[in-house]
């Protein structure tokens, strides 16, 4: 966990008034611990408990897909009466999903809504498969995510064909409730910057009334 704190150093000596550090990864923090990253020497490591106690200021860790829902939303300028939800397919790990109701991210007790590669769809997503196999599995996702959260936007990150997807999607749709459930649905192959904006913001969130 120490291997970010030269760049933190320096950032914090260059702007002095830091007073919050937002870190953004793929994985989950409950109770002080990453209890899941992508990246093996985080696994179990107590980031944000790191940072407190070498820089002496708050921390909060925000794994991808969330960081993107946030960002995605700030830049529609989503209301506080919108919800909306991501679907993030990396290329080699299983999906997320983010959901931002009423103004806010939707975490859970844990802080884990969104691990649907849990659900109990008969699909391995690190397993060899075939695109049309993890794009069958992703649509069913999206219809979960339609179906628990009535959202009226559905952003899906990742290389997506986005009318072979729709196909599928409006294939598993077809009682006449769920056809009035479909939500705009927006597709992007670059997380990265709706992620950025996401950490920005929820950034802003830590230090308003500092």
């Amino acid at each position: 966990v120490d291997s970010l704190d030269p760049m933190m150093r320096e950032l914090i000596g260059l702007y002095p008034a830091i007073c919050a550090i937002g870190i953004g990864l793929p994985g989950e923090e409950v109770e002080g611990r990453l209890i899941a990253s992508d990246y093996e020497g985080m696994q179990g490591a107590a980031l944000c408990g790191h940072i407190e106690e070498t820089f002496g200021v708050p921390a909060f860790v925000e794994n991808d897909v969330n960081a993107a829902v946030a960002g995605y939303c700030g830049r529609q300028q989503a209301g506080t009466g919108d919800t909306a939800a991501a679907v993030y397919l990396p290329k080699k790990y299983g999906p997320g999903v983010g959901v931002w109701i009423n103004g806010a991210l939707m975490k859970g007790r844990n802080g884990l809504v969104g691990e649907v590669a849990c659900l109990p769809l008969g699909f391995d997503w690190l397993s060899e498969s075939s695109p049309q196999e993890r794009l069958d599995c992703l649509a069913r996702i999206a219809q979960v995510c339609i179906l628990m959260y009535n959202p009226h936007r559905l952003v899906i990150y990742g290389q997506v064909p986005p009318q072979q997807f729709m196909e599928l999607l409006e294939g598993l749709m077809r009682s006449p409730m769920e056809r009035l459930m479909m939500p705009e649905i927006d597709f992007s192959d670059d997380l990265r910057s709706d992620f950025e904006a996401g950490i920005r913001n929820e950034g802003l969130k830590w230090i308003k009334n500092y």
